[in-house]
Formats: structure tokens, sequence, C-alpha cells
């Protein structure tokens, strides 16, 4: 819990509308890498391969889907620091097996993992912002809970129209 509070206290203090760009950004690296990985399984298959001395497409395609779904939450701003953490050792794994094989391997491969690691541990300290979607639930429930209304009491069609904060009028 005491960790949570320094990393709200450092994002609040620091964070700027273009450090929401950055997450949006490093979402979308991983979201593509991800989409590519479920595209063609062999990739992840033969790494695999020849560290583990498994070809299972199974654990392919969940590395792919967690690629995916991280990055999509990433690039929403939901669970961010949770994402990060889900994928630093993906990706300090990438950039071992990358710098292991550097002869296969591009520069600018070696360049975008790396840069992908330090962006990852960038969100993971200043956390999702003002422009996502957790800071809207935040708000939205601390607005209910400054008007004394439970979850209960909210069940109305979603014809009703909403304030700028996103309630109920």
């Amino acid at each position: 819990m005491d960790l949570e509070y320094n990393l709200n206290a450092i994002s609040e203090k620091y964070y700027s509308p273009w450090m929401s760009i950055l997450r949006i950004l490093t979402g979308l690296i991983i979201w593509i890498k991800g989409y590519m990985f479920m595209i063609d399984t062999s990739v992840p298959s033969n790494i695999l391969m020849n560290y583990f001395g498994t070809t299972s497409t199974a654990i392919a395609l969940v590395i792919a889907g967690i690629h995916l779904f991280t990055g999509f939450f990433l690039i929403g701003g939901f669970m961010t620091r949770v994402s990060c953490v889900i994928l630093f050792p993906f990706v300090v794994g990438a950039l071992f097996y990358m710098s292991t094989h550097f002869i296969e391997v591009r520069v600018f491969d070696i360049f975008l993992t790396a840069l992908t690691l330090g962006l990852i541990a960038f969100n993971f300290v200043m956390g999702s912002g003002k422009f996502s979607v957790y800071y809207y639930m935040i708000l939205s429930r601390k607005s209910r809970e400054s008007h004394k209304v439970s979850g209960a009491d909210v069940e109305v069609p979603l014809t009703h129209s909403l304030d700028k904060q996103g309630n109920i009028m």
C-alpha cells in the first residue's frame, strides 16, 4: 500500500498530458507485437523450442493474447501498472533473447525492445494519468460518493443523459 501511495504521489506531481501519448504509444507497440505473434505463431514457437525444448502453439497463442490484452489496457489507460508488471518479464526475456542472437536480429528490433522496456518502466511509475479509463472511473465513483448514491441506486436506462463528469443527470 505504501508503494502505491508513493507512486500515486509521484504521478500526481509530475504527470502531464504528453505522458498519456507515451502510454498510448507503448500500448500500440505491445498490441501490434501481439497481433504479429497471433498471425505468425512460428516466431514464439521457435523461441520456446530453442530455450525450453517445447513447440506448443497454445503457449505461443497465450503469449500473443497477453500482448494483445495488456496493449489494449495500456492504450485505454485501464490497469496500467498491472499491465506493466505482467509485460515486464516478457520484454526482458525478449531483450535477453535478442542479445544472445545478435547476428540473427536487426539492430532496430533490439532498439525498439529496449525502448519498449523503458516505456513500460516509465508507465509503471507514472500510472494511467488523467486521460484514461481509470481516471474516469475514479471521478465517477468520487462523484457518486459525494452525492451519497450507492451503486444499486443507479439502475437507470442508458437513454438518460450524462453530465460533463459522466454522471447520470
